[in-house]
């Protein structure tokens, strides 16, 4: 049997003028000035790039908001977001929130998981109405490979030469402890919160620190 196929409840939306539905969402978070593959400066502020995917009709001149809650529902930052880009699918914009504002978030065994509520709100200047609320629950960090040539510092340490392949943490090293992560069962809808939960708990009670998602072949999760 594949297992492929709608495996959610379907349902219709029906827009009218001026509406919007989004269907998909994405945030990114990282550090002014941080570049793939580089280091960031830790001390710089946080950038948070916000994109949604939309159907229906934009109006023109649409502004995005935002608002960051810890886990107590208490309100860490909010404003407008800038640099706002509007097509007729997607609707993209950014802001920068201040470093010491919000907690870091560190794999299991270097720290808590700090998360927070990122609420993306589509606004409509003109009526002055929200047409689209977006919630994500998210984390701040900055991962990195380290694969820079080996300092002298770290020759001096006994370290072959060479280049580095770490992992970087919050601009700090640590050791990847981990495993591949495979679907859990053919079949989606038999895979239950309950399965996750103790697969997860599994890999923490293995002092297990780094997951790496498998990925099909459509590029999907």
């Amino acid at each position: 049997m594949a297992p492929a196929g709608p495996w959610q409840p379907a349902y219709v939306v029906r827009l009218g003028p001026n509406e919007i539905h989004v269907r998909n969402s994405d945030v990114d978070i990282y550090r002014e000035g941080q570049l793939n593959l580089i280091p960031p400066n830790q001390s710089k502020n946080w950038v948070v790039n916000a994109s949604l995917d939309y159907i229906g009709q934009l109006p023109e001149g649409a502004t995005m908001s935002y608002v960051l809650q810890d886990s107590d529902n208490t309100t860490i930052s909010q404003g407008q977001l800038s640099d706002i880009n509007c097509t007729s699918g997607a609707i993209t914009g950014s802001t920068t929130i201040p470093s010491d504002a919000v907690e870091l978030w560190w794999p299991a065994g270097l720290g808590a998981q700090k998360l927070y509520h990122l609420t993306i709100n589509v606004e409509s200047t003109g009526e002055n109405a929200t047409l689209a609320t977006v919630t994500k629950r998210t984390g701040f960090r900055t991962i990195v490979l380290n694969e820079f040539p080996i300092s002298q510092t770290q020759l001096d340490q006994g370290i072959a030469p060479g280049n580095n392949w770490h992992f970087e943490i919050n601009g700090h090293e640590f050791y990847a402890k981990g495993s591949n992560f495979i679907p859990p069962d053919a079949f989606w809808p038999r895979v239950t919160v309950e399965k996750m939960s103790r697969l997860f708990d599994s890999v923490v009670d293995g002092n297990q620190n780094m997951l790496r998602v498998w990925v099909g072949a459509d590029g999907k999760t």
